[in-house]
């Protein structure tokens, strides 16, 4: 994700609080039990096979050193899991500390008001924004399409249905998914930025 394209996803938070949120959690309120329920079932699987993949992710970077001779991985594998484990680790930490901070409102909270928000409830009724699942589904997801293009519309097209999929459960206003997959890229952004230049120290090093 470009830092352009996350400048106008974070500029869009503020008018979707205002024009969308309420009119669109109002819609999906009015839809079956069963299709919230198989959309909830939805984005927790794709968001656990993203854990899933970030713990892997760890374990390919902690084991790398040891495997390095007999398996002669190439020398970017280390760092795609690094960014994997790095970028969603600090999404999810960062998302799950902001929306206790923030305590706003979940949209399947009854008499749930948009504008509500209990800061330091830490209450999860009031844990609406930033929608952690989505940060740490948009790092991953993003880390893998930086790391293999040709795989980057389904994977990103993977994430948005997942974090649109917590809208249709319920569990979060569209504004609560946008910034949280801000969130998820800007982690997969300054962590890139970190491991470019840690390489770049390394090679001044050795040269």
């Amino acid at each position: 994700m470009q830092r352009r394209s996350l400048i106008a996803l974070v500029l869009m938070i503020i008018p979707v609080m205002i024009w969308v949120d309420e009119p669109l959690a109002e819609w999906v309120a009015t839809w079956s039990v069963r299709l919230a329920s198989g959309a909830a079932a939805f984005s927790i699987t794709l968001a656990s096979l993203g854990v899933a993949v970030a713990v892997v992710a760890g374990l390919m970077a902690l084991a790398r050193p040891a495997i390095v001779q007999p398996m002669a991985p190439s020398p970017s594998s280390g760092r795609v899991a690094t960014l994997v484990l790095v970028s969603a680790a600090a999404s999810f930490g960062a998302a799950g500390l902001l929306k206790h901070l923030i305590g706003r409102i979940r949209p399947s909270t009854i008499g749930a008001d948009p504008w509500r928000f209990e800061p330091l409830a830490f209450d999860d009724r009031f844990a609406a924004l930033p929608s952690a699942q989505a940060a740490c589904i948009a790092a991953v997801a993003l880390s893998l399409a930086m790391s293999f293009p040709r795989l980057r519309v389904p994977l990103v097209l993977a994430g948005a249905a997942a974090c649109l999929a917590r809208v249709v459960a319920g569990d979060h206003w569209p504004s609560d998914v946008m910034a949280g997959w801000a969130l998820g890229a800007t982690a997969v952004i300054v962590t890139r930025l970190g491991l470019a230049r840690r390489q770049r120290r390394l090679h001044g090093r050795h040269s």
